[in-house]
């Protein structure tokens, strides 16, 4: 069972489109399509989501689609497209720790529309079994610091199609108010 009063926001920072031939089907069927934007947009935008009270659509200069169909990938770069993104986007903190030049991936969400749907990096509820509670019933930091880790590489795995280990760097946690009081980590991995 999920308790999505702690979740995790991951990034995981790629170096080239050459990084796509890893990805694999994610776990999660909701999400057959995997983006990716450069590390400029993401920088660009993640601050001004973080702070917006609802989804935007903006134009993207360039997005990769990687979509998972029956038993192959197809990959397509597609320029200058509108898409709508939405505002769970995470701690602008996590810029300072991104290489310039580089990719970010991003989960899809929701039914694909007339435009992609796009999430900066991933969000990823806790289950109660990956957590060790001070108090069930006030939101505080986790007795087990491991949580965090053991949430993100599940998230990548349901939404992004990443099954191998990745490094992850906690570069911030916090309890946050998203409409409610809730305790988010924020993960980056710099994959090389």
């Amino acid at each position: 069972m999920d308790d999505r009063r702690y979740l995790i926001e991951g990034i995981v920072v790629i170096p080239s489109t050459m990084y796509f031939l890893n990805l694999k089907r994610p776990s999660d069927n909701s999400h057959d399509t995997v983006y990716a934007v450069s590390s400029n947009f993401f920088k660009t935008y993640c601050k001004e989501m973080r702070n917006s009270k609802k989804n935007k659509y903006i134009l993207c200069d360039e997005l990769y689609e990687i979509k998972f169909l029956e038993y192959k990938k197809k990959i397509r770069k597609i320029k200058n497209v509108q898409i709508e993104i939405t505002c769970r986007a995470p701690n602008d903190c996590v810029c300072e720790h991104i290489p310039d030049n580089t990719l970010i991936l991003c989960a899809s969400f929701g039914k694909i529309t007339n435009f992609p749907r796009v999430q900066l990096g991933i969000t990823e509820g806790a289950k109660k079994t990956e957590l060790e509670y001070n108090d069930e019933k006030i939101v505080s930091k986790p007795k087990n610091d491991n949580w965090k880790y053991i949430v993100g590489t599940r998230g990548i795995q349901e939404e992004l199609g990443i099954y191998e280990n990745v490094e992850w760097k906690c570069v911030n946690e916090q309890q946050y108010e998203w409409g409610k009081k809730m305790w988010v980590a924020t993960l980056v991995s710099v994959v090389s």
